[in-house]
């Protein structure tokens, strides 16, 4: 199963993107995002950034795929992580 990463662009120049990816930079395609610039986070799925997103979803979508990565899971009544049976032991 693939998974869009999440990145921030970094320069930009005509349909490519240098983007940082959890410290991390690597080329990318914009041309899905004509409309993106420098500063812009991004979703990224094989090669191409595919939406942009606001800096407010880009940290919820972060705490998403952290919690996917390290077994944890969100509350969504009290945004409190909580860690999921298996991943204590």
């Amino acid at each position: 199963m693939c998974l869009p990463r999440l990145g921030e662009i970094v320069t930009l120049a005509e349909h490519e993107a240098i983007v940082e990816i959890a410290g991390r930079r690597t080329t990318v395609n914009v041309m899905c995002v004509p409309q993106a610039s420098v500063g812009d986070h991004v979703m990224i799925h094989a090669g191409y950034a595919i939406t942009i997103l606001t800096p407010r979803e880009a940290a919820e979508r972060k705490g998403l795929m952290d919690a996917v990565r390290f077994g944890t899971a969100l509350d969504p009544r009290d945004s409190v992580v909580i860690a999921h049976p298996k991943a204590d032991g």
